[in-house]
């Protein structure tokens, strides 16, 4: 568990490292500040990782746990529809997010905040996988092979982050990133024997992905400052993600309830 779930912060951190050697110290910095700005979907991460794992290791049937209202499915779609509209945020506030809390002199760094929170949506859809998975295996030959894929991944990633740079320059080391986050996230799902925690997600999916675009479009089509942005998007997406029946309101409650 503890391997899988460290693949994103040490792959960032060799990136960094790969970045620091090619480019400079200055273009590090640019770095760690659009991996610090991600960091506004850790909320997702954190909690989705402290509820996943204590209930699936508890759980008697996987159905239940998945499917069951209220259950451990519902809560998980609650965290991915937020995930969701902290990368809606992150892709059209990335400039204001970095003025407001780095300084212009960092703005470099927000051209490629929306990259790396592409690569974070496949990592939270992996590590619910992954999660799920491990908790309730009964050996580990389950995913014995998930352990040796982390680590041949965490190995390549920093030749591929080098090579990359030297292609296409700094924005080669957050497509790269954003490249092994998602191949992470596809591998794991081939070599998983178990796909119904996919399936919990992506339950009503085509209702949230409404949700998305109608927010989007509001953003793109108003175009309004970043406080009223929030304010006006969070109150747009809450209420579609609601009534277009993706979210059931209990499920709120349930969130907040665990513990």
């Amino acid at each position: 568990m503890f391997i899988v779930s460290i693949f994103g912060s040490l792959n960032q951190s060799l990136n960094k490292i790969v970045v620091s050697h090619d480019l400079g110290i200055e273009y590090q910095g640019y770095f760690d500040v659009s991996f610090t700005l991600v960091t506004l979907l850790g909320f997702s991460f954190a909690a989705m990782q402290f509820i996943s794992i204590p209930e699936a290791t508890d759980a008697k049937s996987k159905k239940d746990l998945l499917f069951k209202t209220g259950g451990l499915g519902d809560i998980v779609r609650a965290l991915f529809s937020f995930l969701l509209f902290g990368v809606i945020l992150l892709y059209f506030y990335p400039h204001s997010f970095v003025d407001l809390l780095f300084s212009r002199e960092y703005i470099i760094a927000a051209d490629y905040v929306p990259i790396l929170a592409i690569g974070y949506i496949f990592l939270f859809i992996q590590q619910f996988l992954a999660y799920v998975n491990i908790s309730v295996g009964e050996n580990t030959k389950e995913y014995r092979q998930l352990i040796f894929i982390t680590l041949i991944l965490l190995i390549v990633s920093p030749f591929v982050t080098h090579f990359l740079i030297q292609v296409q320059g700094f924005i080669g080391a957050y497509i790269s990133t954003t490249l092994f986050l998602i191949l992470y996230s596809l591998v794991t799902i081939l070599s998983s024997r178990d796909l119904s925690p996919l399936h919990a997600i992506y339950f009503r999916i085509e209702r949230l992905f409404i949700a998305v675009l109608i927010t989007s479009i509001l953003l793109v089509y108003f175009e309004p400052p970043l406080l009223i942005g929030i304010v006006l998007s969070s109150i747009t997406y809450a209420l579609l993600v609601f009534s277009l029946g993706y979210l059931k309101k209990e499920q709120i409650f349930d969130l907040f309830s665990r513990g």
